[in-house]
């Protein structure tokens, strides 16, 4: 079934899972493994961040809301400095990435 943020889900299960370490040593070359492997930049993964921010632009509900999305009460992974900066920054560099 598919839900808002599916590609999220579907992108942070694939990238940014125990074995992200193999896509890159830095959230940059992680993404840009992430493009090269998807064959593009998704634009609805942009949309979706875009979205979600605008819903849980704080990071106490954003993070709720991200285990909500992964389906794990429990899940946690490290954003620095916090889950809203870094979507925030996801969002801009895919587009960017976009644009080149």
């Amino acid at each position: 079934m598919k839900t808002k943020f599916d590609n999220i889900r579907h992108f942070f299960n694939l990238f940014f899972c125990n074995e992200y370490g193999e896509f890159g040593d830095t959230y940059p070359e992680i993404v840009q493994s992430a493009v090269n492997i998807l064959g593009g930049v998704d634009e609805q993964l942009i949309t979706e961040i875009d979205l979600f921010l605008q819903l849980y632009p704080d990071d106490e509900s954003a993070m709720a809301a991200l285990r909500n999305v992964m389906g794990d009460d429990d899940y946690w992974v490290a954003f620095p400095p916090t889950l809203t900066v870094f979507l925030t920054w996801l969002a801009s560099y895919l587009k960017e990435l976009a644009q080149q």
